[in-house]
C-alpha cells in the first residue's frame, strides 16, 4: 500500500527531524531536517545504520530520555 500524501507532505517538509528505523537500527526514512541535523543528505543516512552518525549517549542526551524502539499504531 503507497504511503499517504498527507503523511509523506508533513514528513517531507516538516521542520523537525524525522528518522524512521528498524529494530537493528539501520535508517529506513529521513526527512530533509534530519538529515541537516546530522550533517549529511538524506541519501547518505537511510540505508545506513543510525550508529554511524550518532552514539546512542549522544542521542539520550540530544533527547533528553533514552531512545526505545516500539510498533506503529
Amino acid at each position: 500500500m503507497p504511503p499517504d500524501p498527507l503523511f509523506l507532505a508533513l514528513f517531507q517538509h516538516s521542520a523537525d527531524g524525522v528518522l524512521v528505523c528498524d529494530d537493528a537500527g539501520t535508517v529506513l526514512a529521513c526527512n530533509g531536517a534530519a538529515g541537516k541535523i546530522l550533517d549529511a543528505s538524506v541519501a547518505d543516512v537511510v540505508g545506513r545504520p543510525l550508529a554511524e552518525r550518532v552514539s546512542q549517549a549522544g542521542a539520550d542526551s540530544a533527547t533528553g530520555f533514552p531512545l526505545q524502539s516500539g510498533e506503529a499504531s
